[in-house]
């Protein structure tokens, strides 16, 4: 190879590498090589065409190389990215096993898991152990036999018999024992699960000994308060006989009164009449005086008994209920207080309505007691004011159930410190020549009250009147229309005779 060969190979190497090997040897473009190219020989063209063949195959080899370096590194890092997955969900495994582990563990109530082949502890939490006594190792070198007494053991193998099914089941209240010997009553709640591979319960155990015997305490109190209402009931029934049998003998007392002591003193105040009328002249004024005394305790004893049968009656009738209204009854005895003494300058203020339920019969009696009383103590006065209202628009219950009402005097009045004894019948705050009466009239306002499930007070200041509060049913009791309560009509006494006097005297 000549020198000039050499110096001109790298132009025909950049030449030629324009085209391609097989334009180069067989391609029509052959002639455009330049002749001095050309006579350089086939040697320098094969030369050429080796070496960029080289090159073609060193760029491929290069390119393959690259796809296989990114192959590579896409399976690292997938392997890099699974594995550092699976290193988290280990993390996170190991994370919720802590928690689980703290929970129960730290958890209050005693808790443990046992195999349901062995009954043997494989777990147990802190409160387990406190409760119980033994520590962690001796929990686990037992089983849940160990901690019940032997009475306690066929029920156990007959639980560990039946198949619950899995889930969530009560087991029931049981007695444990503790390591210093010490029984307990716990509630216990299971839970099928599997545990280290293996068929596991997990069980928490309530204590619930003091609820127990709170439980037994309160049933024998209440057993005992059954006892006592036993005992009480036959009580109040040998009371009711005794009640039943002292109204029997009231009853008769009050038929023996209209029989047998009327009867004579009716004799005693018609002779005492007739002496007067027919052996006056050959009386002196001292005989005249004891006749009229003699009357005078004749018609008194007379009152006393006709007091004595009114508050019986009250006592033995029963109930005839019915819308009333107080107001018309009122003026009715209104108009018969007027009548007996025409001349009293006495203001009566009285509703248009003041509707109650109530006894007819009794309630009149209650009225006549009370308006004659204030008519009666406001009579040494020129001028009396007597007054029937409720105290307000309402049932004093706020619902309407019951009705308050009052009856006002400007009277005597009293002194509060006697107000006690108003409501005893013959209870008197004033002398018979003051106010005449014989202490009976508030007694029987008093039964009528209680009868009708109401109640009574007072309230009153000396010169400066007196006000009787009572309370009755604003509307009639079902239980009385349910029972048809009509009692029976009050017969007249079994003499046929009338009262000697009249009710309303207090």
């Amino acid at each position: 190879m000549r020198l000039t060969e050499l110096i001109e190979w790298p132009r025909v190497g950049r030449y030629l590498s324009m085209f391609s090997r097989f334009q180069i040897i067989f391609g029509p473009n052959r002639r455009a090589i330049p002749l001095n190219f050309r006579d350089a020989g086939l040697w320098h063209a094969g030369a050429f065409l080796n070496i960029q063949t080289v090159r073609e195959q060193q760029n491929l080899l290069s390119l393959f190389a690259i796809i296989i370096l990114l192959l590579v590194l896409l399976v690292l890092l997938q392997f890099w990215q699974t594995q550092r997955r699976r290193k988290l969900a280990r993390s996170r495994v190991r994370l919720t096993a802590r928690e689980y582990q703290l929970l129960f563990d730290a958890s209050p109530i005693p808790k443990w898991v046992y195999d349901c082949e062995s009954l043997r502890f494989v777990a147990v939490n802190n409160a387990a152990i406190a409760q119980y006594g033994y520590s962690r190792e001796q929990f686990l070198a037992m089983t849940i036999a160990d901690i019940r007494p032997l009475a306690e053991q066929p029920r156990l193998e007959s639980m560990l018999q039946n198949n619950f099914g899995g889930g969530t089941f009560y087991s029931g209240i049981w007695r444990h024992q503790t390591r210093d010997g010490r029984q307990l009553l716990a509630e216990i709640y299971s839970h099928d699960m599997q545990f280290a591979g293996r068929e596991c319960r997990m069980v928490l155990a309530l204590d619930v000994t003091a609820r127990e015997q709170a439980t037994a305490e309160l049933a024998a109190l209440n057993k005992g308060l059954e006892e006592r209402v036993r005992a009480r009931t036959a009580e109040l029934e040998i009371a009711n006989r005794e009640l039943a049998a002292a109204n029997q003998e009231l009853e008769a007392f009050s038929y023996s009164v209209a029989h047998d002591l009327r009867a004579p003193l009716r004799a005693l105040d018609g002779y005492s009449q007739a002496l007067v009328e027919d052996c006056s002249d050959g009386l002196d004024v001292t005989g005249r005086g004891y006749l009229a005394r003699i009357r005078a305790g004749a018609q008194r004893m007379a009152m006393l008994i006709d007091d004595l049968l009114e508050l019986s009656r009250l006592t033995r009738s029963e109930m005839r209920w019915q819308r009333l209204n107080l107001a018309a009854l009122a003026r009715e005895v209104d108009a018969e207080l007027r009548r007996s003494e025409p001349r009293r300058l006495v203001e009566f203020i009285l509703p248009e309505r003041l509707e109650v339920a109530g006894d007819a019969a009794q309630m009149r009696i209650l009225l006549a007691n009370l308006l004659s009383n204030a008519w009666k103590f406001t009579s040494h006065h020129p001028r009396a004011r007597i007054e029937l209202g409720a105290e307000d628009g309402r049932g004093v219950d706020g619902a309407g159930a019951w009705l308050g009402c009052f009856v006002r005097d400007d009277g005597a009045g009293f002194d509060m410190a006697w107000a006690g004894k108003l409501f005893r019948p013959f209870q008197r705050l004033h002398s018979g020549n003051e106010f005449p009466g014989t202490g009976i009239g508030l007694a029987i306002v008093h039964r009528i009250v209680h009868r009708h499930g109401g109640q009574l007070r007072i309230e009153a200041a000396p010169e400066r009147g007196a006000t009787v509060f009572f309370t009755l049913p604003a509307a009639t009791p079902a239980a009385a229309l349910t029972a048809n309560a009509f009692p029976k009509q009050d017969k007249e006494d079994s003499d046929g005779t009338a009262p000697l006097c009249t009710a309303g005297r207090g």
